[in-house]
């Protein structure tokens, strides 16, 4: 009929690692998204180029961690970068630059006046 038969499958053993060395968080993004991975992915330790959806990620999580981004960082990011960008790394220099970006445009749009 199609449908896979879970019992008659072999018993998993061990945990599931991670082919990629581990790779600490090197800024405060990289740590703070790290520690939203993982508490949305129920994970203890998330490498900087660990991928999303290997690690379990899948679609209704990246809506609980696109809302964590915005109260974190007060940014908006589209779904479509974190099927693009799918480690730490990446997510974390779009954040930065998206930052970057924001306070590079309220220094241009404001100018200092003394009175």
């Amino acid at each position: 009929n199609g449908k896979l038969d879970r019992r008659a499958l072999p018993p998993v053993s061990g945990l599931i690692t991670s082919v990629r060395a581990y790779v600490a968080p090197r800024n405060d993004t990289e740590q703070t998204i790290a520690v939203i991975w993982q508490e949305l992915l129920g994970v203890e330790q998330v490498g900087v180029y660990d991928n999303f959806f290997e690690l379990g990620g899948h679609s209704l999580m990246i809506m609980k961690f696109i809302s964590k981004v915005k109260l974190e960082f007060g940014i908006s990011m589209p779904v479509k970068y974190l099927y693009e960008l799918t480690d730490i790394a990446g997510i974390a220099e779009l954040i930065d630059m998206q930052l970057a970006s924001r306070h590079d445009n309220i220094s241009e749009e404001y100018h200092e006046i003394t009175i």
